[in-house]
């Protein structure tokens, strides 16, 4: 019981390290992922039969994993080439005096953040 406890605790750490990194809907799509192996792994092992429903169900969420992960790196790779593109146009616009370099940088957050001004500026025409 000792041993259960004290993995349990390290599993929250582990959790809450994740989530520092990346984003609650990554650490949640992980999490997710990590539990449908587990299953499958469980299945094999023990020489289950399931129906087609479940083997359908359980490959929707592999499915829907790996999409998320291609967006995602699609994603940091395109933020990566913009962030690199700014970061010339910063440097050139500063080595000139201009004022416009700010711009830049004004919304620097990863796209599944969005505030209230994110939104309300998005809605304005």
């Amino acid at each position: 019981m000792l041993v259960t406890g004290v993995l349990g605790c390290l599993m929250s750490w582990v959790s809450a390290m994740q989530i520092n990194v990346t984003s609650p809907v990554t650490h949640h799509i992980s999490s997710n992922s990590k539990a449908v192996a587990q299953t499958i792994i469980a299945v094999v092992w023990y020489h289950e039969t399931k129906q087609p429903l479940w083997w359908s169900s359980v490959m929707m969420v592999v499915c829907g994993a790996l999409l998320y992960a291609v967006i995602r790196m699609s994603e940091e790779q395109t933020n990566k080439s913009n962030h690199d593109n700014d970061s010339d146009a910063y440097s050139q616009k500063t080595q000139t005096g201009g004022q416009q370099s700010r711009a830049l940088f004004s919304n620097n957050k990863p796209p599944e953040v969005e505030t209230d001004a994110t939104i309300s500026d998005q809605s304005q025409p």
